[in-house]
């Protein structure tokens, strides 16, 4: 006859784990855990570049704003050559009138009298997904998007090979005062607003970017929302699309590219959204960039 110790001892032996039956719950944990994750980062990222659209999105009303008001999309930079940015431009039609109220056009963003305006993040011009440079500088003004110059390069107005005028160079929506005024609505009558690209994104992610610069003050990239200049504010087709080193030369530095897996997100000019995956053919990417080239559009963006 059992005695009440022994039943209790057996009934334990009968409810317990073994050493076998552990390790393989653990391995299911594991295997539902590696399932799982993916999935978690995916929707965070698919939030993170919804964000991303929807601050290009406010960023081309802005722009759309500023042509309905003087009738043209804003400069590429100041028409003093002080190097103010578009983005400075809109600053009234994005609630920041006393940023740009602030702000003095005859100095350079750089001035000290514009620094606490320049200097200032604006979270309406930083993607979620952007990763922050590692900058040997405080990390103030910095942003991810970037004016479409165009399908050439924005950093030479000349053919190196000829030095002859560049056909291609600042013929986007976005283009310097030497260039002349740009409307919509010649954009309407040229390519199409619905398929011209207004301004798109540009990160910090060149991790060769020091090889050509000499220097670590810009690790990365120099993407500032205050400051116009090639790779800076300004950004065009010319070099590898996305590409996270330098190949070209200073091409890729002037070129679209973002911290989103696969691709870029732009706003066209009629104030449409897309993200452009990488597989888009360069020369697709050329002519979304082109405000003036008549050609059509037949790939799939």
């Amino acid at each position: 006859m059992l005695r009440n110790h022994d039943r209790l001892n057996i009934r334990e032996r009968i409810h317990a784990f073994t050493l076998v039956e552990l390790l393989v719950v653990l391995a299911i944990i594991g295997i539902l855990t590696s399932l799982l994750l993916p999935a978690i980062q995916a929707a965070r990222e698919a939030a993170r570049r919804n964000g991303c659209k929807n601050n290009l999105r406010q960023i081309g009303l802005a722009m759309q704003n500023h042509d309905e008001t003087y009738r043209q999309l804003p400069w590429a930079t100041q028409a003093n050559n002080k190097l103010g940015s578009a983005f400075v431009q809109v600053l009234p039609f994005i609630e920041e009138n006393n940023l740009f109220k602030a702000y003095d056009p005859k100095l350079n963003p750089d001035d000290i009298t514009n620094q606490p305006i320049s200097n200032t993040n604006i979270p309406l011009f930083l993607c979620p997904s952007m990763q922050h440079p590692e900058v040997t500088i405080p990390e103030k003004g910095i942003a991810s998007y970037a004016a479409s110059t165009g399908s050439g390069s924005c950093r030479y107005p000349l053919k190196i090979a000829t030095g002859k005028p560049d056909p291609m160079n600042h013929n986007g929506a976005l283009v310097s005062p030497k260039r002349g005024r740009v409307k919509i609505s010649q954009i309407a009558g040229q390519d199409g607003t619905s398929k011209t690209t207004l301004v798109g994104e540009l990160d910090f992610g060149l991790k060769n970017s020091w090889e050509f610069t000499g220097s670590g003050a810009f690790v990365g990239g120099s993407t500032r929302w205050a400051m116009s200049y090639v790779g800076v504010h300004w950004a065009s087709m010319t070099g590898i699309y996305n590409s996270d080193e330098m190949v070209n030369g200073y091409e890729e530095w002037e070129t679209f590219r973002s911290d989103h897996p696969g691709g870029c997100c732009f706003v066209f000019v009629d104030g449409s959204t897309h993200f452009i995956p990488d597989e888009v053919s360069k020369e697709t990417l050329q002519r979304l960039a082109n405000r003036q080239d008549g050609l059509p559009i037949t790939e799939n963006y």
